[in-house]
This record gives structure tokens, sequence and C-alpha cells, in this order.
């Protein structure tokens, strides 16, 4: 998909990061693999953060928007 295609859509593009502050307090795992799994159960269980996101998400639908949340750890 070119530039065009994209600047031709009837509504606007908007990017909007989110920082959440998230440090983890454990010692890192030998195991990458082990490693990725902890942080992606911690930030499951992070409520505030992922409450913040539900209320985004929510807010954007209310205002009848289609939001796309795209996450990584």
């Amino acid at each position: 998909m070119g530039l065009g295609t994209v600047a031709a859509r009837p509504f606007i593009h908007r990017v909007i990061v989110r920082p959440t502050g998230f440090r983890t307090t454990a010692e890192p795992e030998d195991d990458p693999r082990m490693e990725f799994h902890r942080l992606c159960e911690a930030l499951r269980n992070e409520d505030a953060r992922n409450g913040m996101f539900c209320g985004d998400v929510l807010g954007a639908v209310r205002e009848g928007r289609s939001p796309l949340l795209l996450t990584e750890p």
C-alpha cells in the first residue's frame, strides 16, 4: 500500500503513544523465553496499566472512532 492510498482515506490517521512507566523489579531470567513469559505475566497483572488502556479504547468507541490497540511488553 503506497502513501497515496493511505492519504486518500476519508479519516484522520493518528498514533497516540501511551507510556505507562511499567518497570519490573525482578531479577532477569537466564532463559530469554522464560524472561519474556515472566514479563508478559507481570504486564497482564498490572491492573492500573490495563485499566488505562481499556478507558482509552472505550472513550474512543464512545466518540464513534474505531481504535486499534497495539502493545508490546
